[in-house]
């Protein structure tokens, strides 16, 4: 993780999340590039599983992650809004209510279809750059330690089975993850320029 780069891919931008500022913990990829990186989880995780979680990040932003959510919703937005529209001017309220909701889960269904097919992109991209799947796995669980919940079920072993993880590790690197890797220095920056954001 280095000059705004990993595994060939630049970031438009690079911005520190100062801990006292917003207690997320996870890294965030933007529509335009740009990278967001806590304070905090450059104190707590372990370099693999920084170069893990965020090289994950970066294919994101290859992918154009953000990008597809708002294509992926567009659609499903303006289809509900037609259906809905054309649903109440039905004959039966009753049939009206069903048909709303029918619509409703079915559009949902659609978007997380295709926000399945982008993360699965972004999994390829991931694996074909070199990425360290093993750091990925260790960082997310040590994210999920960090906020007091637990990885999403199954997701460790897809991300092995994706990447060519050996499943025999995901318990250690689930629970002891790369404490020998060290971590990465906070850049200095300047707190009087922060600039806050939504």
């Amino acid at each position: 993780m280095g000059d705004g780069e990993a595994n060939g891919r630049p970031a438009a931008r690079l911005y520190i999340l100062p801990e006292d500022v917003s207690p997320r913990l996870g890294p965030k990829a933007g529509s335009h590039g740009d990278l967001l990186i806590p304070e905090r989880l450059l104190h707590s995780a372990y370099r693999r599983e920084m170069d893990g979680i965020v090289g994950y990040q970066l294919m994101l932003i290859k992918t154009k992650y953000a990008n597809s959510f708002w294509v992926g919703l567009l659609p499903v937005v303006v289809i509900l809004v037609w259906r809905i529209y054309n649903a109440q001017h039905a004959s039966s309220a009753n049939v009206t209510l069903v048909v709303q909701a029918g619509m409703v889960v079915s559009a949902f269904a659609t978007f997380g279809q295709t926000l399945r097919g982008v993360h699965k992109r972004a999994q390829a991209a991931f694996k074909a750059s070199g990425g360290d799947a093993e750091g990925w796995i260790a960082g997310l669980a040590h994210l999920a330690r960090l906020s007091g919940t637990e990885v999403a079920t199954g997701l460790p072993e897809q991300i092995a089975r994706q990447c060519g993880v050996e499943l025999e590790r995901l318990s250690h690197l689930v629970e002891t993850g790369f404490p020998e890797t060290g971590h990465y220095a906070v850049p200095a920056y300047d707190r009087q320029k922060l600039v806050p954001v939504s």
